[in-house]
């Protein structure tokens, strides 16, 4: 005895049940959702987002707080506590300013300044590091920075002083501000110079605003 099996299509305009059941919990989820916004209200949505907004923020001041203290330890400078404050402040509202900017610091013994770049990039400034004079010249003729960091000696007792003349000539003439180990006169044709890592912190902000205003 043959048996024939006949498939009936689905009416044409009807609903494809079968297509839509595995996106049924996507939908509901879409629905509980929505009833949920509409419960909260625009008014308490707006004040969640700040919240979050305010969260973000706390997170990276502390992340700030952090290695700025780790910094002040490693050359041994306390930092007064509304100093700090004021410091945290200022870093976490330049975070557009201090977005994508490119520095240069040249320095033979970079691992002494660990916090200092850690925090900057964690800010999205691109750090270039360049061993000595030699390696600094070479960065700045093939490239363009908006900053330049140094020590004093490298080769010899200030010999970071030798370098403002490549920095002035280079594309960008971006300033320069020389990070020491211990305060001396602020060479000429430098920015400025610090051995405290709030100071090299504000005189890179200052930097940058008068650079970009």
């Amino acid at each position: 005895m043959l048996d024939l099996h006949i498939a009936h299509d689905p009416p044409a305009g009807g609903v494809p049940w079968k297509e839509l059941a595995p996106l049924a919990p996507h939908l509901l989820w879409a629905i509980v959702a929505l009833v949920a916004l509409l419960m909260i209200g625009p008014t308490n949505i707006r004040a969640l987002l700040s919240r979050i907004t305010k969260v973000g923020i706390l997170g990276v001041e502390i992340q700030l707080r952090s290695d700025i203290k780790r910094a002040a330890r490693a050359r041994e400078i306390p930092i007064p506590r509304r100093r700090m404050e004021h410091l945290i402040r200022r870093l976490a509202g330049s975070r557009q300013l201090l977005h994508c900017a490119r520095i240069l610091w040249v320095d033979d013994r970079p691992l002494g300044n660990v916090a200092e770049m850690e925090l900057l990039r964690s800010l999205c400034v691109s750090i270039d590091l360049a061993p000595s004079s030699e390696d600094a010249r070479e960065r700045l003729s093939a490239g363009v920075y908006d900053l330049v960091l140094s020590d004093m000696m490298r080769e010899g007792p200030r010999s970071g002083e030798a370098l403002i003349p490549d920095v002035q000539s280079s594309p960008l003439k971006p300033p320069i501000i020389f990070y020491v180990r211990a305060e001396m006169p602020t060479p000429e044709g430098a920015y400025g110079l610090t051995q405290a890592p709030d100071k090299l912190f504000e005189l890179i902000l200052d930097a940058l605003e008068e650079r970009r205003g």
